[in-house]
């Protein structure tokens, strides 16, 4: 059954996905405050105006992060290692999540929403 709600993900999670889980969530509204919650193919989604700007969702051993364009040049040497496919950035839960680059990434996703 899909959780119809981001609590309701985070929830059903297991316990020891969840603090990483819960992680990336509050990087993503302390970098966008102004944003939406809402679950989009089966995860969760951040939205600015409706417009969907990030996802992400837990794995057995990480969680993803969808969608994630190039970045500049200095964000994305960051980013490299995480990259798992063209869009994807993967975090392993085995690590301690980078809330901070989090943040910049969600940043830099709803500023490109935004125009």
């Amino acid at each position: 059954m899909v959780p119809l709600t981001v609590d309701a993900y985070l929830h059903a999670l297991p316990a020891d996905a969840q603090p990483a889980a819960a992680a990336v969530r509050a990087a993503i509204w302390a970098a966008v405050p102004d944003a939406t919650e809402t679950i989009k193919y089966a995860m969760p989604a951040f939205q600015i105006g409706g417009v969907t700007f990030l996802h992400f969702a837990v794995w057995k051993k990480h969680i993803g992060l969808y969608p994630i364009y190039p970045a500049p040049a200095e964000l994305e040497a960051q980013v490299a290692p995480l990259r798992a496919a063209k869009d994807t950035v993967q975090l392993m839960l085995n690590q301690p999540m980078p809330t901070a680059l989090i943040a910049q990434l969600a940043a830099q996703q709803a500023q490109s929403k935004r125009g």
